[in-house]
């Protein structure tokens, strides 16, 4: 920083000037003065760079938008930054692990942990073991979310070894963070507890307020599952006091004021848990935090569901549409909304170096015009795209419940082709006929015992087992406009609700990776992909609103279920 901040430094040609302050800005972003980084990255005018210097200005301009909470322009950056030539492979790392850390965020899951494990290799290429095991820390707290336990508690005993090694005592207290967040989603009090206790001991967290903010809002949390109220009360007011001059200050300040309502609802104190709601929805303003919004307005709607139910519903109906907001925003309209504006910033640079100045600026000119029709054109249709939250659960219950009938109707009509046609006349049948037939014995034979339920299951065993062949078992399915996969997926979705609505039902209490495995599904991912297709909704959104909804004692909004999916 001393070489970078010095006079002669002005007196240098124009680029090497620029170069020098956009490494003084990465300087500032790494120490954590972002806004300090963002001033001095605005005197780089990015225009007149040459295409190394231009792919540094672009990894440092994505890492200060990303640590601003800027995620989107952040993800538009950084893809660019992705898509160019790599010219140096531990900024391409850091871009890299900077981009899983937005798809995280977006709930685009997949994509996060290849692009996680695409940096972590990068790392390791560039020698830089630690920062490889700083992606496994990553990559523990995404399987931890996703319900993972087994994979969450690997990634954290490697990430372990590495950092001991290095004895980066920073990095050990945030990775022994993610362990008490981890065994807290299993309500493994005890280990939490014990991972609380190492990062203690492993980092000074009194010098350093966005560790103790971190770990005052997690003793917080385990002092109220225990029913400690008093000291879980006391360790959020300690997050609060701490003041909002660092780091992820708003998100620690927002968590603990919403925590505090939780637990000033729990003890019946509706007043001073709307006051803490309320304060968090002003914390967090306007920034990208929706998530948490959901959850300030639902202990707004908790404070007042038993003496104004109209108030209460004015927040659900809030904190639905800030779900709802939310979820849109995890959506793949996002990122291939965003995938396209890149692709006509790669046909722009591309002209950019084949055309003179002059016909360049012209193009730009009329790209940028392009470029914002394009935009206001996918915002538009975005914007329309999903429904409020409970609107599209009501539909759900429609949809379902209009499926019924018709499935009751199919069948009766098929029970009376079974009672008019005898062995001998199906060899008269229609092809389509015929179909109806086969499609028919394939689903009684489905819902028989759940074969369903069985991961080995595919479309050989069935064909096999009915006894006919793939080839006219594939046929009558897809005379129905699906896949053999889809019909069995919907049928495990369906079996997973109603596991959840089922308080009866010991696997209501298992996590969602031992919930795939007991529905039939193989692998997380597809399950995950799976049940937000079928309910708009990923299974953790879905079992928490049903948990949620019955402990307000009112009405649920089901997802109903039939003897079988639709089809």
């Amino acid at each position: 920083m001393k070489i970078l901040d010095n006079p002669e430094t002005v007196s240098l040609p124009e680029n090497i000037r620029y170069v020098k302050t956009i490494f003084k800005a990465a300087s500032l972003c790494e120490t954590g003065n972002i806004d300090s980084a963002k001033v001095v990255l605005q005197e780089v005018c990015p225009e007149p760079l040459q295409q190394r210097d231009l792919y540094y200005y672009n990894c440092i301009l994505g890492l200060i938008k990303f640590r601003s909470g800027h995620y989107q322009k952040a993800f538009q950056v950084a893809a660019g930054v992705l898509e160019s030539n790599t010219y140096d492979l531990r900024a391409q790392a850091l871009t890299e692990r900077m981009m899983a850390r937005i798809m995280t965020y977006y709930e685009q899951y997949d994509h996060a942990i290849s692009m996680f494990y695409r940096s972590g290799e990068h790392y390791r290429e560039s020698g830089l073991h630690k920062s490889a095991a700083v992606n496994l820390k990553f990559l523990a707290s995404l399987y931890a979310q996703l319900g993972a336990f087994t994979d969450a508690v690997e990634k954290i005993k490697e990430a372990e070894i590495t950092l001991k090694e290095y004895n980066d005592r920073d990095e050990l207290f945030y990775l022994y963070v993610i362990g008490v967040k981890t065994y807290l989603s299993y309500n493994s009090i005890d280990t939490a507890k014990y991972y609380v206790k190492q990062a203690m001991e492993t980092a000074d967290f009194t010098q350093d307020k966005q560790m103790r903010a971190s770990i005052f809002n997690h003793l917080g949390t385990i002092e109220s599952f225990q029913g400690n109220y008093t000291a879980a009360i006391a360790s959020f007011e300690r997050v609060i006091q701490i003041g909002d001059d660092y780091f992820g200050a708003k998100r620690r300040q927002a968590e603990a004021y919403i925590n505090l309502a939780s637990v000033y609802n729990i003890l019946n104190n509706h007043k001073k848990a709307t006051d803490c709601a309320k304060h968090a929805i002003e914390i967090i303003d306007n920034d990208v935090l929706d998530n948490l919004k959901y959850d300030a307005y639902k202990e707004l709607f908790s404070a007042f569901i038993t003496t104004d139910p109209l108030k209460a519903s004015n927040y659900l109906d809030s904190a639905q549409v800030n779900l709802e907001k939310y979820n849109r925003l995890s959506t793949t309209e996002t990122i291939n909304f965003i995938e396209t504006q890149l692709e006509l910033e790669r046909a722009i640079r591309k002209i950019d170096i084949l055309q003179s100045d002059k016909k360049r600026n012209r193009l730009l000119f009329y790209a940028t015009f392009t470029l914002l029709l394009l935009v206001s054109f996918v915002f538009i249709l975005f914007s329309n795209m999903r429904k409020r939250l409970s609107q599209a659960l009501l539909l759900l219950v429609r949809k379902n419940l209009t499926h019924v009938n018709q499935i009751q109707k199919m069948n009766e009509i098929i029970n009376q082709q079974h009672q008019i046609i005898n062995k001998d006349s199906i060899s008269q049948l229609s092809a389509e006929q015929k179909e109806s037939l086969l499609f028919s014995d394939f689903k009684t034979w489905l819902e028989k015992d759940k074969k369903y339920l069985q991961p080995e299951l595919d479309l050989n065993m069935a064909a096999r087992e009915i006894g006919t062949n793939r080839s006219y078992l594939s046929r009558a399915i897809n005379s129905r406009g699906l896949k053999f996969t889809e019909i069995i997926n919907k049928y495990r979705i369906l079996e997973t609700i109603k596991i959840f609505k089922d308080e009866n039902d010991q696997r209501s209490e298992y996590n969602l990776e031992k919930i795939a495995s007991e529905v039939g599904f193989n692998t997380k991912s597809v399950f995950f992909d799976s049940f937000r297709k079928e309910t708009g909704m990923t299974p953790h959104q879905f079992r928490e609103y049903i948990r949620y909804v019955k402990s307000s004692d009112v009405d649920i909004i089901a997802y109903q279920e039939s003897d079988s999916p639709e089809m």
